[in-house]
């Protein structure tokens, strides 16, 4: 998954979803629901995008710091594209309620994004 958005969306979803210490089946199947609909991932097969997920949820179970630093700087990369910022706000709502729970730390790890985006952006 070479592109820039694509790869930003998928990092953000799963930095909301692993924000509370738990990374559940049914926040991938979400996901993989949800991104199969979204302009750039509606072309990648399921099977991909449950192997992104796996991917970049393997390195926030390995370091936390480290993948919340590479999400959002991956966020910060795209945030000049028309579209984007809407895109990732929503990936990080999806996220947010996958698990059936609502965690302030997930809330939080969206208002991270949301800095993220606006960031020296003007």
């Amino acid at each position: 998954m070479d592109d820039p958005l694509a790869r930003a969306v998928t990092e953000t979803f799963v930095y909301v979803a692993a924000a509370d210490g738990d990374l559940a089946a049914p926040e991938l199947e979400r996901f993989v629901a949800w991104a199969s609909e979204q302009a750039p991932l509606a072309e990648v097969p399921r099977a991909e995008l449950a192997a992104r997920f796996g991917d970049v949820a393997a390195a926030f179970r390995r370091d936390f710091t480290a993948a919340e630093s590479h999400a959002l700087d991956a966020v910060r990369a795209v945030r000049g594209l028309e579209g984007a910022a809407e895109l990732l706000l929503s990936a990080a709502g999806v996220a947010v309620v996958a698990d059936g729970a609502l965690r302030e730390v997930e809330e939080s790890a969206v208002d991270r994004i949301a800095e993220a985006l606006r960031a020296s952006s003007g």
